[in-house]
């Protein structure tokens, strides 16, 4: 199965690189700084002459019922509280669906995130790999994750997550930096099981790929009304294609998991279907799926 943009597993860079961040529209910066901000309005001059008032009014209708029509879509910052006795970590956040980040090195004790946008995830799956353009999103409620890792570990140390509600206008969602912190008492350490809330339909021949930060799980879909049982998340593999290998159970931190999951066709790069599902981690937890979300309709 080839590697796949959005689902490239959080953890498996942490070691490659470290990553910067794109301007809030507010002027906050971090330590980091590679990110490059290329979401900047532009707006070209109109200098072609029209020689047909009917052709004018045409085209300002047009643009008008273009403007009518567009979704709106707006930046998600993510800031947090004091994080305490991590430095040295890194903090990865992932955004909806697997198709965004921040990766940011924690440089201080304690350290704060400011205002940062959430910017594409790379080609390559890579949270903390090349400088992408900012992300934007639809009106909605969108749920972003984050992690603190150790250099060269895929396992996180610790997990929040929070929820960012786009209405109208970019907004910022602040992440718990107690959670996130040296010692802080989120839960036992445990293994995530994923299984689906019922039958996924319509979907036999294509494939479930599920993801968290640290962990992931690929599964052919055989028939035509498929269910799948409590199943642990595995480590994710070292390369980029989270379909390859056989694995250890991953064991996850204390505190709250996200795990976004994505109905493929072989040889594509794009899922058909996505979903999303939380837990909190105090020993194992299953997270449910939603099967009627993953299903053809």
């Amino acid at each position: 199965m080839t590697r796949h943009a959005w689902l490239g597993l959080v953890a498996l860079a942490l070691l490659a690189t470290a990553c910067g961040d794109d301007d809030d529209g507010a002027g906050d910066t971090s330590a980091a700084d590679t990110f490059v901000d290329t979401a900047s309005d532009t707006t070209t001059p109109d200098t072609q002459e029209t020689s047909s008032l009917d052709t004018a009014d045409d085209t300002a209708r047009s643009d008008t019922a273009i403007a009518d029509t567009a979704p709106s879509v707006h930046r998600i910052n993510v800031s947090s509280t004091a994080i305490t006795g991590r430095q040295g970590k890194v903090l990865v956040v992932s955004g909806p669906n697997g198709g965004s980040r921040l990766c940011v090195p924690i440089g201080s004790d304690p350290f704060v995130l400011p205002a940062m946008a959430l910017t594409e995830m790379p080609g390559d799956g890579n949270p903390c790999g090349a400088a992408t353009a900012e992300a934007r999103f639809t009106d909605g409620d969108h749920v972003v994750q984050a992690s603190v890792f150790a250099p060269g570990s895929q396992s996180p140390e610790a997990s929040t997550s929070a929820t960012a509600v786009v209405a109208g206008a970019a907004v910022t969602v602040e992440l718990d930096g107690a959670a996130l912190s040296s010692g802080a008492t989120t839960g036992s350490p445990g293994r995530v099981f994923v299984a689906t809330s019922g039958a996924v339909t319509g979907r036999q021949g294509k494939i479930l790929l599920v993801s968290a930060p640290g962990g992931r799980l690929c599964a052919p879909i055989d028939s035509a009304s498929w269910t799948l049982s409590a199943t642990a998340l595995t480590v994710a593999p070292t390369e980029g294609d989270p379909c390859s290998g056989e694995t250890a159970e991953a064991t996850f931190a204390g505190g709250d998991v996200v795990v976004t999951a994505g109905i493929y066709t072989p040889g594509e790069t794009s899922p058909v279907a996505t979903t999303q599902g939380s837990g909190t981690v105090d020993g194992d937890v299953t997270v449910t799926l939603d099967a009627g979300a993953l299903s053809a309709h």
